[in-house]
Protein backbone atom coordinates (compact mmCIF):
# COMPACT_ATOMS: atom_id res chain seq x y z
CA UNK A 1 0.00 0.00 0.00
CA UNK A 2 1.30 3.37 -0.99
CA UNK A 3 0.80 6.19 1.46
CA UNK A 4 0.93 9.70 0.28
CA UNK A 5 2.21 11.98 2.98
CA UNK A 6 2.57 15.66 2.81
CA UNK A 7 5.54 17.21 4.46
CA UNK A 8 5.03 20.71 5.77
CA UNK A 9 7.83 23.09 4.96
CA UNK A 10 8.84 25.56 7.65
CA UNK A 11 7.67 29.10 7.14
CA UNK A 12 10.23 31.57 6.05
CA UNK A 13 10.57 34.18 8.69
CA UNK A 14 12.69 36.77 7.01
CA UNK A 15 11.14 39.61 8.92
CA UNK A 16 12.28 38.04 12.20
CA UNK A 17 15.84 37.67 10.97
CA UNK A 18 15.86 41.24 9.74
CA UNK A 19 14.41 42.43 13.04
CA UNK A 20 17.10 40.64 15.03
CA UNK A 21 19.92 42.05 12.89
CA UNK A 22 18.53 45.57 12.77
CA UNK A 23 20.69 47.95 14.80
CA UNK A 24 18.23 50.80 15.04
CA UNK A 25 17.87 52.05 18.57
CA UNK A 26 14.25 51.89 19.60
CA UNK A 27 14.94 52.83 23.18
CA UNK A 28 17.73 54.12 25.34
CA UNK A 29 17.99 50.75 27.11
CA UNK A 30 18.60 48.96 23.81
CA UNK A 31 21.20 51.53 22.83
CA UNK A 32 23.04 51.10 26.12
CA UNK A 33 23.27 47.34 25.53
CA UNK A 34 24.85 47.85 22.10
CA UNK A 35 27.16 50.50 23.47
CA UNK A 36 28.30 48.28 26.35
CA UNK A 37 28.89 45.38 23.96
CA UNK A 38 30.89 47.62 21.61
CA UNK A 39 33.13 48.99 24.34
CA UNK A 40 33.59 45.56 25.97
CA UNK A 41 34.76 44.07 22.66
CA UNK A 42 37.09 46.97 21.90
CA UNK A 43 38.61 47.02 25.38
CA UNK A 44 39.06 43.23 25.31
CA UNK A 45 40.88 43.50 21.98
CA UNK A 46 43.09 46.25 23.39
CA UNK A 47 43.89 44.21 26.52
CA UNK A 48 44.72 41.14 24.41
CA UNK A 49 47.11 43.07 22.18
CA UNK A 50 48.74 44.85 25.12
CA UNK A 51 49.21 41.47 26.82
CA UNK A 52 51.25 40.18 23.89
CA UNK A 53 53.26 43.40 23.66
CA UNK A 54 54.08 43.35 27.36
CA UNK A 55 54.84 39.61 27.22
CA UNK A 56 57.36 40.18 24.45
CA UNK A 57 58.95 43.06 26.36
CA UNK A 58 59.09 41.61 29.88
CA UNK A 59 59.30 37.84 29.31
CA UNK A 60 61.33 37.59 26.12
CA UNK A 61 63.23 40.89 26.62
CA UNK A 62 62.65 41.92 23.02
CA UNK A 63 63.34 45.49 21.93
CA UNK A 64 60.32 47.48 20.71
CA UNK A 65 61.34 47.11 17.08
CA UNK A 66 61.20 43.29 17.24
CA UNK A 67 57.69 43.00 18.66
CA UNK A 68 55.05 41.65 16.29
CA UNK A 69 53.46 44.23 14.01
CA UNK A 70 50.08 42.54 14.54
CA UNK A 71 50.19 43.39 18.25
CA UNK A 72 50.84 47.04 17.48
CA UNK A 73 48.18 47.11 14.76
CA UNK A 74 45.62 45.44 17.02
CA UNK A 75 46.17 47.91 19.86
CA UNK A 76 45.98 50.90 17.50
CA UNK A 77 42.87 49.47 15.82
CA UNK A 78 41.14 48.90 19.16
CA UNK A 79 41.85 52.48 20.25
CA UNK A 80 40.49 53.68 16.89
CA UNK A 81 37.35 51.58 17.34
CA UNK A 82 36.82 52.99 20.83
CA UNK A 83 37.15 56.50 19.43
CA UNK A 84 34.83 55.65 16.53
CA UNK A 85 32.26 54.17 18.90
CA UNK A 86 32.39 57.33 20.98
CA UNK A 87 31.69 59.40 17.86
CA UNK A 88 28.83 57.09 16.81
CA UNK A 89 27.13 57.12 20.21
CA UNK A 90 27.38 60.90 20.47
CA UNK A 91 25.93 61.46 16.99
CA UNK A 92 22.67 59.67 17.81
CA UNK A 93 19.56 61.85 18.08
CA UNK A 94 18.90 63.26 21.54
CA UNK A 95 15.47 61.62 21.68
CA UNK A 96 17.08 58.18 21.44
CA UNK A 97 19.84 59.02 23.93
CA UNK A 98 17.36 60.04 26.60
CA UNK A 99 14.80 57.41 25.70
CA UNK A 100 11.99 59.92 25.29
CA UNK A 101 10.22 61.21 22.25
CA UNK A 102 10.40 64.88 21.52
CA UNK A 103 7.04 66.57 21.83
CA UNK A 104 6.64 69.56 19.52
CA UNK A 105 6.23 72.79 21.41
CA UNK A 106 3.40 75.13 20.44
CA UNK A 107 4.42 78.24 18.59
CA UNK A 108 3.99 81.33 20.71
CA UNK A 109 1.95 83.99 18.99
CA UNK A 110 2.86 87.64 19.49
CA UNK A 111 0.44 89.80 21.44
CA UNK A 112 -2.36 91.03 19.26
CA UNK A 113 -2.74 94.31 21.09
CA UNK A 114 0.18 96.37 22.35
CA UNK A 115 0.21 97.24 26.01
CA UNK A 116 -1.67 100.41 26.70
CA UNK A 117 0.24 103.32 28.19
CA UNK A 118 0.25 103.50 31.95
CA UNK A 119 -2.47 105.68 33.37
CA UNK A 120 -1.50 107.41 36.56
CA UNK A 121 -4.33 107.78 39.05
CA UNK A 122 -4.77 111.06 40.77
CA UNK A 123 -3.37 110.82 44.28
CA UNK A 124 -5.56 111.63 47.23
CA UNK A 125 -4.40 114.88 48.80
CA UNK A 126 -3.89 113.43 52.30
CA UNK A 127 -1.68 110.46 51.22
CA UNK A 128 0.91 112.32 49.16
CA UNK A 129 4.16 112.62 51.04
CA UNK A 130 4.71 116.18 52.20
CA UNK A 131 7.48 117.96 50.34
CA UNK A 132 8.13 115.06 47.88
CA UNK A 133 7.86 115.17 44.10
CA UNK A 134 5.73 112.02 44.07
CA UNK A 135 2.65 112.20 41.87
CA UNK A 136 1.17 108.95 43.24
CA UNK A 137 -0.38 107.97 46.52
CA UNK A 138 1.40 105.96 49.22
CA UNK A 139 0.83 102.28 48.43
CA UNK A 140 0.62 102.81 44.66
CA UNK A 141 3.54 100.48 43.95
CA UNK A 142 1.90 97.73 45.98
CA UNK A 143 -1.46 98.05 44.20
CA UNK A 144 -0.20 98.54 40.64
CA UNK A 145 -0.40 95.73 38.08
CA UNK A 146 2.80 93.71 37.80
CA UNK A 147 2.87 94.22 34.02
CA UNK A 148 3.16 97.98 34.44
CA UNK A 149 6.58 99.57 34.75
CA UNK A 150 7.68 101.37 37.88
CA UNK A 151 7.66 105.14 37.26
CA UNK A 152 11.03 106.89 37.32
CA UNK A 153 10.03 109.28 40.10
CA UNK A 154 9.16 106.29 42.32
CA UNK A 155 12.72 104.97 42.07
CA UNK A 156 14.11 108.16 43.62
CA UNK A 157 11.37 108.62 46.21
CA UNK A 158 12.36 108.47 49.87
CA UNK A 159 9.24 106.45 50.79
CA UNK A 160 9.58 103.73 48.13
CA UNK A 161 9.80 100.96 50.77
CA UNK A 162 6.57 102.06 52.45
CA UNK A 163 4.92 102.41 49.03
CA UNK A 164 5.74 98.74 48.22
CA UNK A 165 4.31 97.50 51.51
CA UNK A 166 0.57 96.97 51.98
CA UNK A 167 0.48 98.78 55.31
CA UNK A 168 -0.26 102.49 55.36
Amino acid sequence: MVTDSVKALPKKRGHQTKRNLNLTFASAAGAVKYQALWYAACISLYAWCMYWISRDIFVWHKPLAEISVLSYAGSVASIALIWLGNRIWRSRPKEVQKGVRKVPQPVKQPLEQPLEPMKQPLPPAETVAAGSACTHYLGYLHERKKSKAIPAECLTCEEVIQCFSAQK
